[in-house]
């Protein structure tokens, strides 16, 4: 029979990604584990993590827009209409962001715990599974350019991938500007996924819910079926972290109750060992006393005789 596990595709937040962050792993020493934000990372286990990308964003800026920015550049007579740096232009702008993040997870804490993550087969399955999503993801998404990929391993939890990508959108009815941008909608409809005017976020919904039965099906191949939980349901990174504090807090509670549990159990044994060893006690001194008592007895009935 299949082991059961959740599995989570959810969104990060734009402005939020510290590529330094995540991939930790390539400079390790130079890595502030103290630091606020960091101090929940293990360090022993860092080297276990595994960058499958590692590009410059600004590099692939160039690659993706670099032609259409050339040819907007030819058309403007005035030079202060001219973009010199695409990149620093999206990242400046106040209603653009120049990249998305995913984070994709296998499972959860429980499926995990007092596991060695070095050796044991679900740590090692759930890299396995990851990796092959990641891969898979680049031939399924052009229009989503991945440029950095991470696998940690180092975290309390499970094991999950944080995937970054540029979204690259050809506007090719476009009367001005440039003619191809990073808007993540325009993505996703460049891709074949149908937006709903009566709900801006269906776009992503059904985006994620694609990513998330593929994920499936990767994990099927490894002996692992889909669980209903609440990963499965999860828009977003916050939500994620939201719920796993929620989960983490509860089990804190479940743990601190079942320690409470336990110490009682223990002081009901010691006072259970405690009054019987009170009772023989007060048995040894009942014995003793009728040793005394017939000792007595025997002294006066022998005086009697003599």
């Amino acid at each position: 029979m299949n082991q059961k596990m959740t599995v989570s595709f959810a969104k990060g937040n734009a402005t939020e990604t510290s590529i330094r962050h995540n991939n930790r792993s390539l400079d390790p020493d130079h890595f502030d584990y103290d630091k606020a934000g960091h101090r929940h990372i293990l360090p022993e286990y860092t080297s276990l993590n595994e960058v499958l990308v590692h590009r410059d964003i600004k590099k692939v800026y160039q690659e993706q827009f670099g032609k259409a920015v050339e040819q907007y550049n030819a058309k403007q007579k005035r030079k202060d209409r001219r973009i010199t740096d695409y990149y620093r232009k999206i990242k400046n702008s106040k209603n653009q962001a120049t990249q998305r993040e995913f984070i994709v997870q296998v499972g959860n804490q429980n499926d995990y715990l007092k596991q060695d993550r070095t050796t044991s087969k679900n740590w090692q399955t759930a890299k396995k599974i990851l990796t092959e999503f990641e891969h898979d993801f680049e031939q399924n998404n052009p229009n989503l350019q991945v440029y950095n990929a991470v696998i940690h391993m180092d975290e309390p939890g499970s094991p999950h991938l944080h995937l970054n990508v540029v979204p690259v959108a050809h506007l090719k009815n476009a009367q001005r500007g440039v003619t191809v941008k990073p808007s993540f909608d325009k993505a996703l409809i460049e891709e074949g996924f149908k937006p709903d005017p009566k709900d801006s976020r269906a776009l992503f919904r059904e985006f994620q819910h694609q990513q998330a039965d593929r994920l499936t099906e990767l994990a099927r191949k490894f002996g692992i079926e889909r669980e209903q939980g609440l990963t499965n349901q999860l828009k977003n990174v916050h939500e994620y972290k939201q719920a796993m504090r929620a989960v983490n807090q509860a089990q804190a509670l479940a743990l601190q109750q079942k320690n409470k549990n336990a110490e009682l159990a223990i002081k009901l044994t010691d006072q259970k060992i405690m009054s019987q060893e009170l009772d023989q006690q007060i048995k040894d001194k009942q014995q003793k006393s009728a040793i005394l008592s017939r000792e007595s007895h025997l002294k006066v009935e022998n005086g009697k005789h003599t």
